[in-house]
């Protein structure tokens, strides 16, 4: 991780901190002077003095979540803390995680919301109207869960998969192959979408529809979310679902990106950062 920080940049660092990184993250404050920016990527809140991670106190007993164990929950919010000593501000990627009441947590440490960025709309149209041969397409770790939900579509829908980790080229390719993109819950009762699958969908010209999920992030409305596992439906989606039609969501959540892009004025926050740092 050292060897990574870079004392003439700004370093942005993604959430999930080993003992080790949290180390030296702060050797590098130490020797430099310099601080990073986290990105923040787990769902951590404080509500009425209580932590929650994913929605579940997390000092209360011992769970055996599919997803996340709580051994693993309270090592992630440990390396956040430590990490936030050595920490400008947190980053979010959109709405997600919105991080609810986390100042009394890191109260030294502002939280600060990176828009959805704009799409390359001239690629983007191209790959809306390439031919598909698979119904859907899912990426991400199978859980238990997903893994039932998915056996639940096998007899009636092609499912074309790419597991974490796979080549880029190979997910990239599996999503132009499909004509939806998936998002199912970790575990039942999990009530968040997955902004960045979902992005990743529409720069590769894919909508996406998430199961078992009501709407809550600003990009779920340029999904399909229903809140059962219905074959009709889904057939019925995707007879509806032309290349025009993929366009007209596509191209409202182009507009919607442009104005946050403006409204947020990232780049201004970044040069005060800069700035900080001695770097501008």
């Amino acid at each position: 991780m050292k060897e990574s920080l870079d004392p003439l940049a700004l370093n942005l660092i993604l959430e999930d901190f080993q003992p080790s990184s949290c180390d030296a993250i702060e050797r590098f404050r130490r020797e430099t002077g310099k601080r990073i920016a986290i990105v923040a990527t787990e769902h951590l809140d404080c509500k009425d003095g209580r932590v929650l991670a994913y929605g579940e106190p997390l000092f209360v007993a011992e769970d055996d979540r599919e997803y996340v164990t709580h051994r693993e929950r309270a090592r992630r919010l440990a390396g956040m803390i430590q990490a936030s000593h050595s920490a400008r501000m947190i980053f979010t990627l959109g709405d997600y995680p919105r991080l609810e009441g986390i100042e009394e947590l890191l109260p030294r440490t502002p939280v600060l919301q990176l828009p959805f960025p704009p799409l390359p709309m001239s690629a983007v149209q191209r790959r809306v109207r390439r031919a598909t041969q698979y119904d859907f397409v899912f990426t991400g770790s199978v859980t238990p869960f997903r893994r039932a939900i998915l056996d639940r579509l096998a007899p009636d829908f092609t499912v074309a998969m790419s597991r974490i980790g796979q080549n880029f080229f190979e997910r990239a390719r599996l999503y132009l192959q499909s004509s939806l993109a998936l998002n199912i819950p970790q575990y039942d009762g999990w009530s968040w979408s997955s902004p960045m699958r979902i992005l990743y969908g529409l720069v590769m010209g894919r909508l996406t529809v998430s199961l078992l999920l009501q709407p809550a992030s600003t990009i779920d409305r340029f999904t399909f979310t229903t809140d059962e596992v219905s074959v009709d439906y889904l057939r019925d989606l995707l007879a509806r679902l032309t290349p025009d039609r993929v366009i007209e969501m596509i191209e409202a959540y182009q507009s919607f990106a442009e104005a946050s892009l403006r409204r947020l004025e990232v780049g201004a926050v970044l040069m005060d950062w800069a700035l900080v740092e001695g770097l501008a």
